[in-house]
């Protein structure tokens, strides 16, 4: 029933946190019996959360023993089939790691038909690469299975999260489940070799994430990645914009992945020519303090007075709801960046923090608001139903006439500000840029 509930808060928490979720490969995971759904973890928390939520199945969780913090969190953990594994630094100096509880209350929730969650990566890092995975999952399903003579039933998906920017409200994520596969097609190999078949097992795990999820080199290498992807969905194909297909667009960040690689080591001269450039063009877009569409042809050819119109009008008519959205929702919105400041945890949290920190705090003032609303403008049970359901979407309200303001101030600045040499110069290189790469 708890689980339930959780779970219902945490959809409608996603709904909310996230612009849109890309899901596929679901019909793949099985109904019944143990499973194993083995994911990468670029975003903490939030990786385990979105996965639990998607499924149908109850989920139980392998976890880093240093979140066990006391008997009362231990306690939830427990009740949520947390599972604790000592990593080297969980360990203190002196004792031996030992995870043979954990192996012992894996094999017992398997028995169980339990489906157990585990990132094979070991740790959450904010970062367009696959990092080396760990043999703990190989270790743990086969001994299972070796354990109770290899009877066929435990199974194994590999699924791989995505996200457009895993640090910021309302950004979008991708979820990609690959089919399953039985432990027991290991069993002849693990009879002849133990070594053998968990190093063979876990590349395997590696092998069906990697063909999945864009993989760069280092932070250089993804920077490079980013900027060329924003370059070309806003001036060659715009159909590769996350906002039109976001599918299409991750599909697209991966492959161009590749061709960023190949680049890199087979004519660095190259590559080291155009990382120049884009960061020299984005630089010029950021010190100018505008954004790349504002060198679009097809704003390039709107007309000034139009333009400066329209946002005129969206703002004025906007406007009373923005003030009651900010009434209602600025303090909520604001307390998760503030409980991430004074927590200053590492940056891979930030998401986390503030997802679940708004689970918490929307609801208090929400309900505060309820209250405020009955006592001094209506009591009626049907206007207090509508009012409660405006609020989020009066918050929704505040960030789109926030973007709209920033944007018209923007506006104004490339109209006013900007001189017509700097202009050029973008569209300059804007052009060299555009047939530099479909030359590639």
């Amino acid at each position: 029933m708890i689980y339930q509930f959780i779970k219902i808060s945490l959809k409608f928490a996603f709904f909310i946190f996230f612009r849109k979720r890309v899901v596929s490969g679901l019909e793949y995971v099985p109904s019944s019996g143990p499973l194993i759904i083995a994911v990468n973890h670029p975003n903490t928390l939030i990786d385990p959360l979105l996965i639990a939520s998607l499924l149908k199945r109850k989920v139980g969780f392998l976890a880093n023993a240093s979140i066990f913090i006391n008997n009362i969190v231990s306690r939830i953990f427990n009740y949520l089939r947390v599972i604790p594994v000592f990593r080297k630094k969980d360990v203190k100096p002196g004792e031996v790691q030992d995870n043979s509880y954990s192996f012992r209350k894996c094999y017992e929730f398997f028995d169980q038909n339990g489906v157990l969650l585990i990132f094979p990566e070991g740790t959450s890092v904010n970062e367009l690469k696959l990092r080396d995975i760990k043999t703990g999952t190989a270790r743990i399903a086969l001994a299972y299975e070796s354990d109770r003579n290899f009877p066929g039933a435990l199974n194994i998906n590999t699924v791989t999260i995505s996200y457009s920017n895993s640090l910021i409200f309302r950004s979008m994520v991708s979820v990609i489940i690959n089919p399953s596969f039985k432990v027991k097609e290991y069993q002849s190999l693990w009879e002849k070799d133990n070594t053998e078949a968990i190093k063979k097992f876990t590349k395997r795990i590696q092998k069906e994430m990697e063909g999945q999820i864009t993989l760069t080199d280092d932070k250089d290498q993804e920077k490079a990645v980013l900027q060329v992807q924003r370059f070309y969905m806003e001036y060659i194909d715009p159909s590769t914009s996350r906002y039109i297909d976001p599918a299409k667009s991750f599909e697209f960040r991966r492959k161009l992945a590749e061709k960023v690689r190949d680049l890199q080591n087979e004519d660095p001269i190259l590559y080291n020519k155009l990382a120049a450039q884009f960061d020299s063009f984005f630089n010029q877009l950021d010190n100018l303090k505008i954004t790349p569409g504002f060198v679009r042809s097809s704003f390039l050819k709107k007309n000034k007075s139009i333009v400066l119109m329209g946002y005129i009008i969206q703002l004025t008519l906007l406007f009373p709801f923005y003030i009651l959205g900010l009434i209602t929702n600025y303090i909520p919105y604001k307390i998760p960046a503030w409980v991430f400041n004074a927590l200053n945890p590492d940056v891979e949290y930030r998401s986390s923090i503030h997802m679940i920190t708004g689970m918490i705090v929307f609801p208090l003032f929400y309900f505060f608001n309820i209250i405020l609303f009955r006592e001094y403008v209506s009591n009626d049970w049907i206007w207090t139903i509508l009012f409660l359901l405006s609020l989020p979407f009066l918050g929704f309200i505040v960030m789109f006439y926030w973007r709209i303001m920033q944007r018209f101030l923007r506006v104004i600045k490339f109209y006013f500000n900007v001189q017509k040499s700097e202009k050029e110069s973008l569209i300059e290189l804007r052009d060299s840029l555009s047939d530099q790469i479909r030359s590639i």
